[in-house]
C-alpha cells in the first residue's frame, strides 16, 4: 500500500492503495454499489404468481371472479390507488405485501362475524 508522507502533505492526508483510491473512497463505493443492489432488486424481482393475485383481488372485492384475465392490471391498479402505492397495474412485492395484508383483514373480520368496509 502506497501512503502519502504526511509531513509533506500535512497530519491529515489520506492514504491511497494501490488501485489509486483511499479507504473512504472505497467505502463509498461499495455503499453506493450496494444501495444500487438494493434498488435495482425490485426492478429484477419476478411478478407474483397471476393465479394469487387474482385470488387475493377477489378476496379483497377489486375483482369480479368471472372477470377476464386482462381487466386484473385495471384493479390492481385501482387496488394500488386505494392504498396509495404507485398505480403500475403491476404486482409488485410491495404491492402484493399490502395485498395480502388487506386480504388476511378481510378474512379476520369475516370469521368474527364483523361487517367488512
Amino acid at each position: 500500500m502506497a501512503t502519502v508522507d504526511a509531513g509533506a502533505a500535512g497530519p491529515g492526508a489520506l492514504t491511497r492503495e494501490r488501485s489509486g483510491r483511499t479507504r473512504a473512497g472505497r467505502l463509498l463505493h461499495a455503499a453506493r454499489g450496494l444501495l444500487r443492489a438494493l434498488l435495482d432488486g425490485a426492478r429484477v424481482l419476478p411478478e407474483a404468481e397471476p393465479a394469487e393475485i387474482r385470488r387475493l383481488l377477489i378476496e379483497t372485492g377489486h375483482l369480479d371472479p368471472g372477470a377476464l384475465p386482462g381487466v386484473r392490471p385495471v384493479a390492481l391498479a385501482r387496488f394500488q390507488h386505494e392504498a396509495g402505492l404507485p398505480e403500475t397495474g403491476a404486482a409488485d412485492p410491495r404491492t402484493v405485501s399490502r395485498l395480502a395484508a388487506e386480504a388476511a383483514r378481510i378474512r379476520e373480520l369475516r370469521e368474527l362475524g364483523l361487517p367488512v368496509d
